[in-house]
């Protein structure tokens, strides 16, 4: 499978292993849609990876708040249209306190919002755009037997998918 020509739309792409990853994406081919909290960072990215691989964008991204997810998306199909790739790497790191269980509710309620509820709003966002268009993938079954991972005949993104046939014995 070759990336040249996929749009990836990757959260915290700002800095680290976000902006690693969009880089890398572009040397693939694709184009970027470096999303951050940081809008600056985010752009300074996508200014990187447009000049590996024209036409990528940047736009501010707060995973935890649905709106912002919503206006994210809102640019991706105003910008490019569609989404190949969904990288869900936003996250949050508190360094003081240093051990997690010391971690006030505050702190524990901001990284709930951003390591899990905002994967969900920007999976079901994706979900949404997939839709819209069709695709190929190939997934794999959790499960005792991985032998049910299947290629979807009609293109249907996981969790929207037919199940694979019944086994006939």
């Amino acid at each position: 499978m070759t990336l040249e020509g996929k749009i990836a739309f990757i959260t915290g792409a700002g800095t680290g292993l976000g902006a690693a990853i969009a880089l890398a994406f572009a040397r693939e081919g694709s184009r970027v849609l470096a999303a951050d909290v940081d809008d600056r960072a985010a752009a300074d990215v996508a200014a990187r990876c447009s000049a590996i691989t024209a036409g990528s964008s940047a736009c501010r991204c707060d995973v935890a708040d649905s709106s912002s997810v919503r206006d994210a998306f809102r640019h991706l199909d105003r910008v490019f249209g569609a989404i190949d790739i969904l990288v869900n790497n936003a996250g949050i790191v508190h360094t003081e306190p240093s051990y997690v269980e010391q971690l006030n509710r505050t702190q524990q309620a901001q990284i709930a919002e951003v390591m899990t509820e905002g994967k969900v709003k920007t999976h079901w966002r994706a979900i949404e755009s997939l839709r819209r268009q069709r695709f190929l993938e190939r997934t794999s079954c959790h499960g005792p037997d991985p032998s049910l991972g299947f290629v979807s005949p009609d293109g249907a993104p996981p969790g929207l998918q037919r199940p694979p046939p019944t086994r006939r014995g």
